[in-house]
């Protein structure tokens, strides 16, 4: 093969003026194949030493991409899976959103709240002021009862012009009502085992008050979710009466702030056709499942006359 080589370039040579006495000796075959072969190595080289600079940029550009997608994917994956450990505003958002949630009720369970309320506390003691202006009436009444062992309470209603005072009691047996003015006396069985404190219903016991107000569930809404009065968390109602509540209440439109924690009534507010006050409770203090004193859930009748 090296022959022949060397015989085509010999006939081109011949065909060259300047060319013509060149000669081809062994020795110098040698070196032109030598020259030959090193040339062909280094442009073999380059030809190599390119293909491995591309195919070094492709792998570097392919590997730089495929680290940026992974890198999204993993930065996406821990906004998702995000811990409260990892990602406290997060948490604390999402904490606050239940605790939001928790907080708020529907008017529903606002009603069912307020005409269980006797399930949702065992001692209460306190002081409210009443007000109905349809008969005059003006009090100040202190209560303290317990719905557990020992069952029993008293309270006392004073009229705030001085005019009249009463006291009430109960135990699991009997309900009594004291006039002081004229020195009587009202018993009767406790036949439910109601806490009979007659003042106080309204306010602690208010399911008159949910059934008669609440009726009809589309004339009444919510105010506020999470409002404060007397250091207690309360909800806010209002609304108007119906036609018939109306009627039979001479009012037009109520406020109820109500205890978020027992459904007790703490204040209300019952206003007339022209948006006056017309009936009223204001709670002054309440204290709620805490210790009470000892005190005496029977009335000493000494000089009362029974009325039975």
């Amino acid at each position: 093969m090296n022959d022949e080589f060397f015989q085509a370039l010999k006939q081109r040579m011949d065909n060259s003026s300047e060319l013509t006495k060149v000669e081809f000796t062994k020795k110098s075959k040698a070196q032109v194949l030598e020259k030959l072969h090193r040339k062909n190595a280094e442009n073999r080289h380059k030809r190599n030493h390119w293909r491995i600079t591309i195919s070094f940029a492709l792998t570097a550009i392919l590997l730089l991409g495929i680290g940026y997608i992974g890198f999204g994917v993993i930065k996406d994956g821990n906004q998702f899976n995000s811990s409260s450990e990892n990602n406290p505003s997060i948490s604390e958002n999402d904490d606050s959103s239940k605790e939001s949630k928790k907080d708020q009720l529907t008017k529903k369970a606002i009603k069912k709240l307020m005409m269980h309320a006797e399930e949702n506390f065992t001692t209460a003691k306190g002081e409210f002021t009443y007000h109905r202006s349809t008969i005059d009436l003006n009090e100040e009444v202190q209560f303290r009862l317990s719905l557990e062992d020992p069952f029993g309470g008293y309270a006392t209603s004073r009229s705030i012009d001085g005019g009249s005072e009463n006291n009430y009691y109960f135990n699991e047996d009997f309900i009594w009502e004291l006039d002081e003015s004229d020195r009587t006396y009202f018993k009767t069985e406790n036949q439910d085992r109601k806490p009979g404190l007659k003042p106080v219903t309204q306010s602690l016991f208010p399911r008159h008050m949910a059934m008669n107000y609440l009726a009809s569930m589309d004339l009444w809404s919510i105010e506020e979710q999470n409002a404060e009065l007397n250091g207690r968390k309360v909800f806010i109602i209002a609304g108007e009466l119906s036609d018939y509540g109306k009627e039979h209440n001479a009012a037009d439109s109520f406020r109820f702030w109500v205890d978020k924690e027992t459904g007790i009534l703490i204040k209300y507010e019952i206003y007339g056709m022209d948006g006056d006050i017309i009936d009223s409770l204001y709670t002054i203090t309440l204290e709620v499942d805490e210790d009470l004193e000892e005190f005496e859930y029977e009335p000493d009748l000494k000089g009362y006359r029974s009325l039975d």
